[in-house]
């Protein structure tokens, strides 16, 4: 059985097979983000942008950190990599 992801934006609340999974703010912004490119790959400095930082605000490594604590909050697979590249929603 395939799990189901559901984004509530404006409550901030996202829930895997009905059940309620807390995100930090920035780990949901991030997940929105992904979301939003339709399975389309971007790279972490992508994400940096889109989160409205510089990369003098947020590094890289920061986003791998969120990437990392949002896998283990979510189904596995929902989350995919490209090796030196960046990150895709599969959900």
């Amino acid at each position: 059985m395939r799990n189901r992801i559901t984004i509530d934006a404006p409550r901030h609340e996202v829930r895997v097979n009905g059940k309620e999974v807390y995100l930090r703010p920035s780990e949901f912004e991030i997940l929105n983000i992904l979301v939003a490119q339709n399975g389309k790959y971007l790279s972490r400095l992508d994400i940096i942008y889109k989160l409205g930082k510089t990369d003098e605000d947020i590094d890289a490594h920061t986003v791998t950190q969120h990437i990392c604590r949002m896998r283990k909050k979510l189904p596995r697979g929902a989350i995919r990599t490209v090796p030196e590249y960046g990150y895709r929603f599969i959900g």
